[in-house]
């Protein structure tokens, strides 16, 4: 008889057996990681959509004047920043509030001077803003939408409020 080496059927399909049980952990724990990480950002936004609302009693727009005013309302949510778009004329202009940018054409809504820091309202208050709508770094004579977003930590979210008719101030006194 000749010598054979080898090893048999059985040793063969338990070492297949483990094999494949480790590379389907390696491969679970990877695809855990991942998860568990999208998860968490979605979690933040989830449930927070509508408590961040553009307030509609105090929107408006003065065509008169060329100002454009709007409130946002946070209700018990820490929001890092929200973004204002406004949309008219074909074109949409962006604006981010978190305490840290200005522009030339903004202002919070109690301050004289345009071009201050725009402040964040915290947890459980409003705050009212006015653009300029003919300065020139804006220029838009008709608004047609308002819509803001909200980022939650480091956490972009969708949409969470929009205006799509704008009333004239002239007509809400």
């Amino acid at each position: 008889m000749k010598n054979k080496k080898g090893i048999s059927a059985v040793v063969g399909s338990v070492l297949m057996v483990v094999l494949v049980m480790v590379l389907t952990a390696m491969i679970w724990v990877s695809v855990k990681n991942v998860v568990e990480e999208e998860l968490e950002g979605v979690q933040s936004c989830l449930g927070n959509y509508d408590k961040i609302t553009l307030n509609n009693r105090y929107t408006c727009y003065n065509s008169k004047n060329k100002q454009l005013n709007f409130s946002i309302s946070v209700e018990d949510v820490n929001v890092s920043e929200i973004i204002v778009l406004i949309s008219g004329e074909g074109e949409t202009k962006s604006l981010r509030i978190n305490g840290e940018n200005n522009y030339l054409y903004t202002k919070n809504f109690a301050d004289i001077d345009y071009g201050e820091k725009l402040i964040l309202p915290s947890a459980d208050t409003g705050k009212s803003y006015s653009v300029n709508t003919s300065h020139a770094d804006f220029k838009m004579d008709k608004i047609d939408l308002i819509e803001i977003g909200i980022i939650i930590g480091k956490e972009k979210c969708d949409i969470s409020d929009f205006i799509s008719s704008v009333d004239d101030c002239r007509l809400l006194v």
